[in-house]
């Protein structure tokens, strides 16, 4: 088995500490020019280019900061699959669940009311809100916070998920 070893400390390393070249993964290794030559699939965003699809977002501010109501908009914007500031695009409408433990359905329908009239739209059929004020928060550490979860995704054939806790 070959053995690498530096010819002088690296980082505080001492000289004599060998690496085993078989742990290291040489075929990640590429060329500048390789890479830029490379033909890649492009990224499929639900909202470009802050959320791609299959991938974890999180978005987080001081309490008060305007989470929640920024969080229910990107939600409905993936439904609506529109978006109308020019900063960000949604590609295309998406089935999405909204999960929210802070506001009760009043709060819901007002933001609702308001974030449709902005898009010009009406709800679309392809969005559904889990709205449970009085519910221990969603913890996806537990059994029971994931398979809460699952049951969503699987009930409304959901894409795009958002969690407000």
């Amino acid at each position: 088995m070959e053995r690498y070893a530096p010819s002088a400390p690296m980082n505080g390393t001492p000289a004599d500490s060998a690496v085993e070249v078989t742990t290291l993964k040489i075929e990640e290794a590429y060329l500048a020019s390789d890479i830029m030559a490379k033909e890649l699939d492009p990224i499929d965003y639900a909202i470009q280019p802050i959320a791609s699809m299959g991938n974890l977002t999180l978005l987080q501010g001081e309490p008060k900061g305007g989470k929640s109501c920024f969080a229910l908009y990107c939600a409905l914007s993936c439904a609506v699959g529109a978006w109308t500031a020019s900063r960000f695009d949604v590609p295309k409408p998406r089935r999405t669940v909204f999960v929210t433990y802070e506001d009760g359905l009043r709060r819901i329908k007002t933001r609702l009311e308001e974030y449709t009239r902005g898009l010009g739209c009406a709800a679309p059929p392809n969005f559904f809100i889990y709205v449970h004020q009085n519910a221990p928060k969603l913890r996806l550490e537990h059994a029971l916070g994931t398979a809460l979860l699952a049951t969503l995704i699987e009930k409304f054939a959901a894409a795009v998920v958002i969690l407000d806790t």
